[in-house]
Formats: C-alpha cells, structure tokens, sequence
C-alpha cells in the first residue's frame, strides 16, 4: 500500500534538511509541491527546516497527513572519538568459524525501503542464505539470531566469543543522516575497528561491489560497539546497500540478489 515510511509523525533533529521516503501509486503532493516519483512511484524529495516547528502538508494517491519536524539547535560536544589499540588475543589468520549477526530484529526495525520493507527482515533472510553457502563451504557458522528477536550488542559480541569464531560478520543494510540526500547515496562498505580487519574489509567491498555491479563505498573505520569490543576475531560490518535508495532498494530485496550476494560473500571468505 503506498505510504510515507519516513520521517514518522513527530520527529526531532538538528539538521537543516529533512528527507521524505515513501511511494505513490499516482501522485504525492508536499506543502502544496508535486513530488518527483523516481522508480516505481519511490520518492525521496528533500526539504529546507527552519529552527523550531515545521509542518508539512503530505498528500499520496489522495491521502493527507500532517508531518511535525522539530529542528533544535545543532549542539557541538568538540568531542571527536580516538580509536584504541587492540588488546585482545592473537588474531587467527584463516577463518574456518564464522559468526553472522544479522543486525536489528524485535522492537529494532532498521531504517525501511520506501515500500517500507525493514531492514531487520532483510538482514536476517540474507544472512540466513549466507549461512547455507557458507556451510556447503565447509564452514562452521553460527548466527547470533534466526528469528526476529531483541538482541542487545554485547549478546551479539558474547555469541561469536562463546563460539570462538575466526570471524564476526555483522549484516546490514545502509540508511542516511537526515542532512543527507537519499539519492546520492548508494553502494556497498565494510565497516571496521581495528587494523587486523581491514584488509579483510577492503576486499570484501572492493569485491562484492565489482561482482555485483554497486558502487564500492570501500572499508571504513567507525567506532561501532559490535566491531570495537569484539577482541577475539576479526570483525566487520559489512553494509549491503542502501535500503532507502529508491532504485537500490528494489534490487537488494529480492531473493535472488541476495542468493547471489551471499555466493559471492562466501567465495570470497573461503579465499580469504
């Protein structure tokens, strides 16, 4: 059923832009401006805000809403993170147990497609092909779920501990801050914390991406809590698309796109 999917009702941010996500069937009408419907009726128009409330005016194939957005003033903590070194134990260099965590799940949605697909749902159904790959490889694999549960970070990081796996691999799928532009972003990337993963990171990104015709987004150093306090293996969040990409979206949700990711995903671990 077309929808807005994003932003919710009321939302608050500090940016000067927001961005709408959603489909239409016919038409969507926004503050009294028609919107650009850019792949099977998916949207993504960005607007100005002003300090303080903004309203908009949403109308999709005849339907109205009313959007709030607060935007406050954007606070400057000056506080930019240093990376630490590794302290964990020596890290093995071939992988033979692999943990998937698909990220999200329960209450956690994600961020959604414009058709409003969720992120926790792709994650798992990709990761779950994943694993089936990777197990005709003769890999040993464990996931940190199989279902759509709750499940808090440092669960996430016990599972592959608790498995002693060569390799944690976080799967997800990419969404924006709201001072970005949905449509400029897009592709792959292999998000690490420490340097014995990077390289693993690079090739995963560079690879994936030429294989599967994306953009190589490449590996990125980020302070994410899953590939930081993991200091057992190599880990890495790998970044399977841009979920909110109103053209990227509708690849990356179909079931044969992801049977192909996870082929060449596991092809390139057992080479690793």
């Amino acid at each position: 059923m077309p929808a807005l999917v994003y932003p919710p009702l009321n939302h608050e941010t500090d940016s000067e832009t927001i961005f709408f996500i959603g489909n239409a069937e016919n038409f969507c009408v926004i503050n009294g401006n028609d919107v650009e419907l850019l792949y099977d009726g998916n949207f993504c128009p960005v607007f100005e805000l002003k300090i303080g409330e903004n309203i908009f005016d949403v109308e999709i194939d005849g339907v109205r809403s009313e959007i709030f957005v607060e935007r406050f003033e954007e606070i400057d903590n000056g506080k930019d993170h240093d990376f630490r070194k590794y302290s964990g134990k020596k890290i093995s260099k071939t992988i033979r147990k692999i943990c998937i965590d698909p990220g999200h799940g329960g209450i956690a949605w994600g961020t959604c497609s414009p058709k409003g697909f969720s992120e926790k749902a792709l994650n798992l159904s990709l990761s779950l092909e994943l694993k089936k790959q990777l197990e005709e490889l003769d890999f040993g694999v464990v996931l940190t779920r199989d279902r759509d549960i709750d499940l808090s970070l440092e669960d996430r990081v016990r599972i592959s501990k608790e498995n002693n796996c060569d390799l944690f691999l976080s799967i997800h799928h990419n969404a924006i801050a709201d001072h970005l532009n949905p449509i400029e972003h897009y592709g792959i990337s292999a998000h690490y914390y420490y340097d014995h993963s990077k390289e693993l990171a690079l090739n995963l990104s560079s690879k994936l991406a030429e294989a599967l015709v994306m953009k190589n987004n490449s590996a990125i150093r980020q302070n994410l809590y899953v590939t930081r306090e993991n200091l057992h293996s190599k880990a890495i969040l790998l970044e399977c698309g841009y979920l909110i990409h109103p053209e990227e979206s509708e690849q990356i949700i179909k079931s044969e796109f992801q049977t192909k990711l996870a082929v060449y995903l596991s092809k390139l671990l057992k080479n690793s």
